[in-house]
Parts: structure tokens; C-alpha cells; sequence
């Protein structure tokens, strides 16, 4: 392959690889996710003191945060069709999200089977190391992206069953029978995202550039 092909493969990967980073970093829901999570959480909990005094913690309960918590969860409960319609939208950009990060992936494993497949460049040593950089880059990108998949599932199968603590309210079920009910679901949707916001993407477009 010529030198001016090989370039262009470069170029093409290293733009992929940056356009990945960007989606991992500003693209993503999950900040707006982790805020309804976070108010669903309360709205649960609304009529239950003792789960209130939890989350507080003693100095909160010091310093009244209690009553203030309280009062928000009231608040929440009483808007649980607002959270449900929340709910709904943020669910479906999670899914266009996932769907352009499976795209995104198809992408780099292209790119890569492509990569691998050019011969070294026997008189060029810069355009060597780029393209063994590249190579490595690609990988760890790929491997990245296997590692969000697990927690991606698990957020999946979170929204269903936060969705039906939501109608239990909206049904004015007994609050505190709801609220444990739901504890499950919603520390496992929070463990997931707090497990997906720790997974910072280790790109840089500019590391795919040599000198």
C-alpha cells in the first residue's frame, strides 16, 4: 500500500477514535439519568421517615436537612406522572446512545481488521510508529467499549422496574410498602451508573497524531 492510502487510513481512524471520545464525554444521558434516578429515589421514599433520616445522615438530621428532604420528596411523589414522562424520554436516549456506541464499535473493529492488514512501511519509520500507535489506540478503545457493555445491560433492565415503582405511585399504593418494593431496583440502577460515570473514556484525538 502506498504511503498516501495509508495516510488516509490513519486519518480516517484517528478521526473515529476521536469521535468516540467525544461521545463517551459530552454525549452521554447519563448526568441527566443520575439526576431523575436521584429524584425517583425521593418520590419512592416520600412517606418513609426512617428511609429519610438514612439519607440524610445524623448531621443532616442536625442541621434539619430532614424536613427540607422531605418536603422535596412530597414534592416529587405528587409530579410521579412528570417523572414517569422523564423517565420515558431519558430511556429512549439512552437507547439512541447505546445504539451509536454499538455503531461506533462496528466502526473501530472495521478500522482495526483494516490496520492490521497493511504491510509495515518498509522506508517510512514515522509512518511505522504512527500506525502501530493507531493499532494500540484501537484496541484500547475496543476494550473500553467491552468493558461498558455489562453495566449498559444492567441500566437497560433499570428503567422497567424503576417504570413500575413509578405507577405504583401514580396506582397511590401504600407509599412505604413502594418504597421497599423499589429499594432494590433503584440501588441497582445507582450502583450502575455510579459504575458507568467511574469508566472515563482514556481517549485523546491528539495521541493518534504523531510527529
Amino acid at each position: 500500500m502506498s504511503a498516501e492510502p495509508l495516510d488516509t487510513l490513519l486519518d480516517e481512524a484517528r478521526d473515529a477514535q476521536a469521535a468516540l471520545g467525544a461521545q463517551l464525554v459530552h454525549g452521554s444521558p447519563l448526568p441527566a439519568i443520575l439526576a431523575l434516578f436521584d429524584d425517583i429515589h425521593l418520590a419512592f421514599i416520600a412517606a418513609d421517615n426512617a428511609a429519610i433520616a438514612r439519607r440524610v445522615g445524623w448531621l443532616g438530621r442536625l442541621l434539619g436537612r430532614d424536613i427540607d428532604t422531605a418536603l422535596r420528596a412530597d414534592e416529587l411523589r405528587r409530579q410521579a406522572p412528570l417523572l414517569k414522562h422523564r423517565l420515558d424520554t431519558l430511556e429512549a436516549q439512552w437507547q439512541q446512545y447505546d445504539h451509536s456506541l454499538t455503531q461506533q464499535a462496528d466502526t473501530l473493529s472495521g478500522l482495526l481488521a483494516r490496520l492490521h492488514a497493511v504491510g509495515q512501511p518498509s522506508d517510512d519509520n514515522a509512518q511505522t510508529a504512527r500506525l502501530a500507535q493507531m493499532r494500540q489506540l484501537l484496541t484500547l478503545s475496543q476494550q473500553q467499549l467491552q468493558l461498558i457493555r455489562a453495566p449498559h445491560a444492567r441500566l437497560d433492565e433499570a428503567f422497567p422496574a424503576l417504570r413500575q415503582g413509578l405507577l405504583s405511585v401514580l396506582a397511590q399504593t401504600d407509599a412505604v410498602n413502594a418504597s421497599a418494593q423499589q429499594q432494590h431496583a433503584y440501588r441497582r440502577a445507582r450502583d450502575t451508573l455510579r459504575a458507568l460515570a467511574d469508566l472515563k473514556p482514556q481517549l485523546n484525538s491528539q495521541d493518534a497524531e504523531t510527529s
